[in-house]
C-alpha cells in the first residue's frame, strides 16, 4: 500500500564533509542531552547556531553512535593470540552493560584470530562509542570495523 510519503533514505558520512551548521545542530542535541536545566535557546547560542537552523535539521541527524543503543549492533576485529587478551575485551564490554548476544573465533593463523561480536545495546550505561574508544586502545587489537546494526 502506497500512502504517498517517501520512505527515508540514510546515509553514513564522515563528520568531516558535513557542514558546520549540521555538526552544531548534533552538538546542541548533545548539550541538551547531557545537561536537562538548559533551555534550547542556551543550547544553540553555547555552540553559536541560529533556533531556526536547529528545529530545521533536529530531526534528520543523529551521532551514528547515538543512533545505536537498543539494537544489535555486530562488529569484528583482530586480536593477537594472547593469554587473557580477549578476556580484557570481554571485560570491557561487560562495563558497559552491554549484552554479548553472539561470539564468533576463528583458529588462530600466524598468532592472529578474527573475533566477531554482536551485542544487543539496550542496556548499555555508557555510549557505544566510548566502549569502541576503550577497545581500539588495547595492545594486540586491531582492525576494528563495525560489520552491520539491525533494529
Amino acid at each position: 500500500m502506497n500512502t504517498g510519503r517517501k520512505r527515508p533514505q540514510f546515509f553514513i558520512i564522515d563528520r568531516a564533509i558535513v557542514s558546520d551548521t549540521l555538526k552544531k545542530v548534533v552538538d546542541a542535541k548533545r548539550a541538551l542531552r547531557e545537561n536537562s536545566h538548559i533551555s534550547v535557546s542556551e543550547a544553540v547560542k553555547a555552540v553559536d547556531l541560529s533556533r531556526s537552523a536547529f528545529y530545521k535539521y533536529k530531526d534528520y541527524i543523529f551521532p551514528f553512535y547515538e543512533d545505536s543503543l537498543g539494537r544489535n549492533l555486530t562488529f569484528s576485529f583482530d586480536l593477537k593470540d594472547a593469554a587473557g587478551l580477549l578476556s580484557k575485551v570481554l571485560t570491557t564490554i561487560a562495563e558497559t552493560g552491554a549484552n554479548i548476544l553472539t561470539i564468533n573465533q576463528t583458529i588462530p593463523i600466524n598468532s592472529i584470530a578474527n573475533i566477531v561480536i554482536t551485542l544487543e545495546t539496550t542496556s548499555m550505561v555508557s555510549p557505544i562509542e566510548d566502549l569502541f574508544d576503550n577497545l581500539k586502545v588495547l595492545d594486540g587489537l586491531f582492525n576494528f570495523r563495525i560489520i552491520a546494526r539491525v533494529a
